[in-house]
């Protein structure tokens, strides 16, 4: 089942959704609009490529370009949970025109 905005927002002041920190105005008609955090995960590959090291960044205030072709991790400024629901996490679809995915 894929809950509505309205009824994310129903099961969040019921108590079977957690965002944290929560804001009602992220609330869409189909979704929630969580956000990225502030550290990204860069990796870097030993020459073999077994072995694979993450240089950790913090997402400086005016922003971070993303290289093409190099991986980036992330995670949500939100924490998300649910011990009803499975918490699918979707990426927008303005962000996968420009080839971004989760």
């Amino acid at each position: 089942m894929i809950l509505t905005g309205e009824a994310i927002k129903k099961e969040m002041e019921a108590g079977s959704i957690n965002i944290n920190p929560y804001c009602v105005n992220q609330i869409n008609p189909n979704d929630y609009n969580y956000r990225l955090g502030f550290m990204l995960k860069i990796p870097s590959f030993e020459d073999d490529q077994s072995t694979v090291t993450f240089a950790p960044i913090k997402i400086p205030d005016e922003g971070y370009v993303l290289e093409p072709g190099q991986m980036n991790l992330g995670s949500t400024y939100e924490s998300i949970g649910s011990s009803k629901y499975a918490m699918p996490l979707i990426g927008r679809s303005s962000m996968g025109r420009c080839g971004l995915f989760l």
